[in-house]
């Protein structure tokens, strides 16, 4: 879905990705240290 609308905004869909991709390894790392404090 924020491909499609960074696609219809003409945004950069490579970086929006990269983003995307960024932020979930991000989360999978950083959601247990929160959760076992």
């Amino acid at each position: 879905m924020a491909n499609l609308l960074t696609h219809l905004a003409r945004g950069d869909t490579a970086l929006s990705n990269s983003i995307t991709g960024i932020s979930s390894l991000a989360s999978v790392i950083t959601a247990p240290l929160f959760l076992s404090l």
